[in-house]
């Protein structure tokens, strides 16, 4: 009997078990899988971000709508790049992180991913059609991490970097990281390019909305063979036979002056020694569309390429003069160019002594036409007068070694648009240097490794933003004058903004609705009477109505600083207590009203809400 009363209590203890993994089964079940309690719950929560999140951009398309009292088809500007429609939509990016920002100009689409910090992990996209205003939810996916540190691959085709090149292999999503030129014996680098094909333009480093891991190809163009020249020593002196021969073949359409000649380094050609290589219509011949001279090539003379009238791409050494004799000219006539890349060459860009050479630049005699300006990584400065009334430029790209920009270096350019936005490593910039160049627009955001701004630099941009960092101690007279889009300011208090009242810093600038001090160097300026102060940018555009913010750490108001300011509004980011203890010298009656505790903007629900405390 006991062994039968064991035997039935273990098969009940089996039967117990498997009735009780059969309703954990059930249990989870219940729990798991898309139809599960938390499944249902995750998919909530992700139906939530969603909406959340087109609800905040929604917000951001309307705010921009409002405050720039346009048409939405009219407000594409305001959406061209990530940082503008952030800043202009007023987005939390804290609480919400842009992973993708792209903009469609011939379509008028923008496709922008985002996901909510401390959230489900998953990032969505979507498309606002600037035509219509609306939004449109487009995919899911879990959220690439945009600290990620991504791989850049060279595919070199046979090159290899010069001993002690520091090669960048990694970038982050919005880093501007540039690429160095490799070299080839025998051949002369032709940019680098995202696919082995060399398709579509050359690049020279990544590009704010680059994510994941790239491969770029260098495309190498072969030198002219050097039996096709005749030599004086180490300069070039025109075709030989075989050259000319060659020439009437087709053979130099693409002319790349060869680093040597046997074993000499050849550094400079002779004068005329190309002169009237354009089309001969008796013999047929092919004319010369590309040339390339390489950084060997440090001298060029009278007329070397006169009457070259078929060349529309140049490659050069930005550190070679092009005009060694304004009387007969190096590239006269040559007046079809469209494309310049310039090579570091010694890495300082020649200096123009005036702007009336620049005519006779090979830019200069091509400036009717429409012009790419491409600068290799590893140039440090453009010198003075450089592209000066090149109107024709309309595409530049500045490498991120740059670190001087020279007087008048980009004076009128008038057609160059855009924004400067790889200049953070700039720590001068001359006189003059942006002066009459109407297409900058954007925000303008001044290195700081910059202490002072030089006279006329930027004025006549259409700039809408300005930032001027703590560490700027000086501004020249006229540095923005005539910057008439300009709306938005943030200037240190210790700066003073009027160096010369005959030549006013901000004249001109009457839209300007938005300033914001720094603290500097904490104590402010003092513009001692009204004369002054009406020279300065917010007195200027004191028919607007303006927004003044104070930041926390500002120790003294100078006089006048805020004298005949009715239409402003004033606002301090620290406490009462904090704001009591600031000095504030006389005339500045404005101020009697002033918000303390302001922080711009604070979300709830996806809605942005001020938070003020009146003093």
């Amino acid at each position: 009997m006991k062994n039968n009363a064991k035997g039935i209590t273990l098969i009940a203890l089996v039967i117990t078990i498997i009735v009780l993994l059969i309703l954990a089964g059930v249990t989870i079940a219940t729990l798991t899988g898309d139809n599960g309690i938390l499944g249902k719950a995750n998919n909530a929560k992700i139906e939530n971000e969603k909406a959340e999140i087109k609800e905040m951009l929604s917000l951001a398309v309307n705010t921009i709508a409002i405050e720039q009292g346009q048409k939405q088809d009219s407000l594409s500007n305001y959406y061209e790049d990530k940082e503008t429609f952030i800043e202009n939509g007023k987005l939390d990016t804290q609480k919400y992180k842009v992973n993708d920002y792209q903009y469609d100009g011939e379509n008028k689409i923008v496709t922008i991913t985002m996901y909510k910090e401390n959230g489900t992990k998953n990032q969505y996209e979507y498309e606002i059609n600037l035509k219509t205003g609306s939004i449109e939810f487009k995919n899911k996916g879990e959220i690439v991490d945009p600290n990620k540190a991504n791989k850049i691959s060279y595919e070199t085709n046979g090159g290899s970097f010069a001993e002690g090149t520091n090669v960048v292999t990694e970038y982050k999503k919005g880093d501007s990281v540039g690429f160095i030129s490799p070299e080839k014996e025998g051949a002369a680098f032709d940019g680098w390019y995202l696919n082995s094909n060399f398709d579509g333009e050359s690049i020279n480093k990544t590009t704010k909305d680059m994510n994941g891991d790239i491969t770029v190809y260098a495309k190498w163009v072969e030198e002219t063979d050097s039996n096709y020249f005749t030599y004086n020593g180490s300069t070039i002196t025109g075709f030989s036979d075989a050259g000319k021969e060659a020439f009437k073949e087709g053979k130099v359409k693409t002319l790349v002056i060869p680093k040597k000649h046997g074993e000499t380094e050849i550094n400079a050609i002779g004068s005329s020694a190309f002169e009237n290589c354009s089309t001969d219509k008796n013999t047929n011949k092919i004319d010369i569309e590309k040339l390339v001279l390489q950084d060997n090539v440090i001298q060029l003379n009278n007329c070397t390429f006169k009457n070259c009238t078929s060349i529309n791409e140049l490659t050069m050494p930005i550190s070679l003069d092009t005009v060694p004799n304004s009387n007969y000219v190096t590239f006269e006539k040559c007046n079809a160019i469209t494309n310049i890349k310039f090579t570091k060459g010694t890495g300082i860009g020649y200096s123009y002594g005036n702007e009336g050479r620049i005519e006779y630049t090979p830019w200069g005699i091509s400036k009717a036409n429409d012009i790419k300006i491409e600068l290799e990584e590893g140039i440090t400065s453009i010198g003075n007068n450089t592209f000066a009334n090149c109107t024709g430029i309309k595409n530049l790209s500045i490498p991120t070694t740059i670190t001087s920009i020279g007087t008048k270096a980009f004076y009128n350019c008038s057609n160059m648009v855009g924004k400067l936005n790889t200049i953070d490593n700039v720590t001068s910039i001359g006189d003059e240097a942006f002066k009459g160049c109407t297409g900058i627009n954007g925000t303008l955001n001044i290195p700081t490794g910059m202490k002072k701004i030089n006279k006329y630099s930027f004025e006549g941009t259409s700039i809408e933003k300005l930032v001027i960092p703590d560490n700027i101690t000086e501004l020249d007279y006229g540095s923005f004058a005539n910057c008439v889009s300009l709306k938005y300011l943030s200037i240190p208090i210790s700066l003073d903004t009027i160096p010369n009242s005959n030549f006013v810093t901000f004249s001109g600038c009457e839209s300007i609705s938005k300033v914001r001090f720094t603290k500097g160097t904490g104590e402010g300026w003092d513009y001692n009477n009204s004369w002054r102060t009406q020279y300065t940018p917010w007195y200027i555009s004191r028919n607007n109505e303006m927004s003044i913010i104070l930041e926390n750490g500002i120790s003294s108001i100078g006089n006048y600083t805020f004298y005949g300011l009715g239409n402003a509004s004033f606002y301090y980011t620290g406490t009462q207590e904090q704001w009591d203890a600031i000095t504030k010298n006389a005339n500045n009656t404005s101020i009697n009203n002033i918000t303390c505790n302001y922080k711009e903007w604070y979300y709830i629900g996806g809605y942005k809400w001020n938070v003020i405390q009146k003093v």
